[in-house]
């Protein structure tokens, strides 16, 4: 999409460093932000059962 991390903190209001963190992955993001900027960039988010179930 081509969004810069300064554009999507300034856009959704968080942090560029908090931005950094989640594009790396980091296992301490808070899911509810994380879910806001799938939501910003138009992605959907969706949970299944996990193995064979």
């Amino acid at each position: 999409m081509h969004y810069t991390q300064a554009f999507l903190a300034e856009f959704s209001g968080f942090s560029v460093s908090f931005i950094s963190d989640l594009e790396r992955g980091k296992s301490t993001a808070e899911l509810g932000k994380a879910l806001y900027i799938a939501s910003i960039l138009g992605l959907d988010c969706i949970l299944s059962p996990r193995g064979n179930g």
